[in-house]
């Protein structure tokens, strides 16, 4: 469960500081896989719904960071 919990703190912090969205992405996923196969359905959807936000249209924001547009 711990180790879960750290997941998911990783992956906001590397979403949040633009680091690795990538790895952040992965560790979600895999934080909303083992929650849901634990049983912490309200800790996965959680976690699911941050996915969500985060990275609806992610590609092109990674894009316009890569490229300087909108900085």
């Amino acid at each position: 469960e711990r180790l879960v919990e750290l997941c998911v703190g990783l992956a906001r912090a590397l979403w949040k500081t633009g680091r690795d969205p990538n790895r952040a992405h992965k560790l979600a996923e895999r934080a909303v896989r083992e929650m849901t196969a634990a049983g912490a359905k309200d800790d996965a959807a959680e976690a699911d719904a941050w996915l969500r936000r985060h990275y609806a249209g992610a590609p092109r924001r990674w894009l316009r960071r890569l490229l300087g547009i909108g900085r």
